[in-house]
């Protein structure tokens, strides 16, 4: 079985990690200054609204609870786990980079019509191109099928892959999966 792993940069993948993990110990800080002054003005016994302290930690909150689980909590075990972004096989390529719900997962190679690469700046890009793209798209859920219809604006793509985070960055990843579309299509 012919098999090829592209696998995720473990350093730039971390780096990618600092300006949430900044963020939630910001917000840990600001919640925690809301309960001094809270607590505070209850022993002194000023008049407060709850209403005042509850919305003034509602933002520390909402932001600890999405940067601090969601974001780094499944962006550091990707980052940590020796894990594929993509595998390329002879039936096609699997999505492994994101959330279940947010890749698109398996993709045959039959059905894809074409693989281009696109670059702006550092930043490098693969189109997939697929055959019946409506039905594709609209066989996933709302936030994907809103992401997969926003890839149009890449020369009408309805994969786009970033290979920032990616190891061997963009001309080696584009080439691998290139060359295995061309083999098994």
């Amino acid at each position: 079985m012919n098999r090829h792993e592209i696998m995720f940069d473990r350093k730039k993948k971390a780096l990618y990690l600092i300006p949430p993990i900044v963020f939630s110990l910001l917000a840990l800080m600001f919640l925690f200054v809301m309960i001094m002054a809270a607590t505070e003005c209850i022993t002194k016994g000023e008049k407060t609204t709850d209403l005042l302290i509850l919305m003034s930690m509602f933002l520390p909150l909402l932001t600890i609870l999405f940067y601090g689980t969601v974001f780094v909590g499944f962006r550091a075990r990707k980052t940590i786990k020796k894990m594929p972004a993509f595998v390329l096989d002879e039936n096609g390529i699997t999505n492994y980079s994101t959330l279940k719900f947010l890749n698109f997962g398996f993709i045959p190679w039959s059905q894809i019509t074409s693989i281009e690469s696109y670059r702006t700046g550092e930043a490098g890009y693969t189109l997939i191109k697929i055959k019946d793209s409506e039905k594709f798209i609209s066989s996933k859920n709302f936030i994907l099928r809103y992401l997969l219809k926003r890839n149009k604006i890449y020369k009408d793509a309805t994969i786009v892959i970033p290979t920032i985070f990616l190891e061997g960055h963009f001309t080696p990843v584009n080439e691998k999966i290139k060359s295995f579309w061309e083999k098994y299509r």
